[in-house]
């Protein structure tokens, strides 16, 4: 399978899917949580410029 036959959007999909389901830390005044995120860095960007999640980009990033 090459790049173009992926379905970035189904990707999308299932990482916030499973973001969600690693979800800890609730903090329920602000409304925040964190989640693990070791997940792909193209993914959670695009999650980002959607608005979906905050900025992922940390110290743990090797492409920040």
């Amino acid at each position: 399978m090459n790049e173009s036959e992926i379905d970035t959007a189904r990707v999308d999909e299932a990482v916030l899917a499973l973001m969600y389901l690693t979800l800890h830390d609730a903090d329920e005044p602000s409304g925040t949580a964190r989640s693990w995120k070791t997940f792909d860095w193209q993914t959670l960007d695009r999650l980002h410029a959607q608005e979906l999640i905050e900025d992922p980009v940390g110290k743990a990033n090797p492409y920040s």
